[in-house]
């Protein structure tokens, strides 16, 4: 009995992680990813961190806000009230991926990453792997980003800093 168990659950950890990881077997070419262009788009956000080497998850949550020409505000209103700017000039690495998606700039993403795609109808993902050679390699494993109209949910995943998944809610462009 404890050998079938053992192994019921060694599938269900191995499904979960492959169905996790269906969108790497989707290579793409930048210009045929279709993902949603807003100038600017208002969402509430919910935030879970995982800490490395724990299994501790922290949750946050707030407004967010994006601007094609000014770049992203996360209003973080709980546990903590803080707000967290990231601009879309080139110099700042988190600014300009945000920056390279939004403007769809190929040459950036394909120098720096790796893009994977599925659509289904109006739904779609796109993950973003660094590539070696990437400032971005030692720092990030992966970004997934799905959605439909806007995006629905962001999953960074890191090799030290712990995994994060952002959800956003009740989206509008403005």
């Amino acid at each position: 009995m404890k050998k079938f168990l053992f192994l019921a659950a060694g599938i269900l950890i191995s499904g979960s992680a492959m169905a996790q990881d269906l969108i790497f077997q989707h290579l793409a070419r930048p210009d045929s990813v279709f993902i949603p262009q807003y100038k600017a788009v208002a969402c509430k956000f919910t935030q879970n961190k995982t800490i490395p080497n724990t299994d501790t998850v922290i949750e946050s949550g707030g407004r967010f806000r994006f601007n094609a020409s000014s770049g992203v505000v996360f209003e973080t209103l709980y546990p903590v009230v803080n707000t967290t700017v990231y601009a879309t000039d080139k110099d700042k690495k988190l600014g300009a991926l945000i920056a390279a998606i939004a403007r769809k700039d190929y040459t950036y993403l394909n120098n720096n990453f790796e893009l994977f795609y599925i659509r289904n109808g109006v739904s779609w993902r796109l993950a973003l792997k660094p590539k070696v050679a990437s400032k971005a390699s030692g720092i990030m494993e992966s970004i997934i980003i799905a959605g439909g109209k806007y995006i629905d949910q962001i999953d960074i995943r890191t090799p030290k800093s712990g995994n994060m998944k952002i959800n956003f809610t009740e989206c509008s462009a403005y």
